[in-house]
């Protein structure tokens, strides 16, 4: 409990960096344009939701960001396809490669 007293967490706003908010606008901006464009065939109810996933897709990415980076090599190993996996894919592979 003092470890956590002693170095409190930063706040999500100052831990962004300028490629952080770029995804933001992008996602925003394109969230817009599909608004603009589509938003004759919506009804308000679709509307909503895209307004509401605006912002949501926005700080899935941003922290989405954040995992990947604090992420250790021992947790992407764990995450990525084993040997066993691959050989399994390997020989249920083999009959649809042209190599002999």
């Amino acid at each position: 409990m003092e470890l956590a007293l002693l170095h409190p967490p930063t706040p999500l706003l100052k831990r962004l960096s300028w490629f952080d908010w770029l995804f933001a606008v992008i996602v925003a901006s394109s969230g817009l344009f599909a608004l603009s464009r589509f938003g004759e065939f919506m009804d308000p109810y679709e509307k909503g939701i895209l307004l509401a996933a605006i912002p949501s897709v926005a700080a899935f990415g941003w922290f989405w960001n954040r995992s990947a980076r604090s992420s250790s090599s021992s947790a992407r190993s764990a995450c990525s396809p084993s040997a066993s996996t691959r050989a399994i894919w390997r020989a249920w592979m083999r009959p649809f490669s042209s190599s002999t």
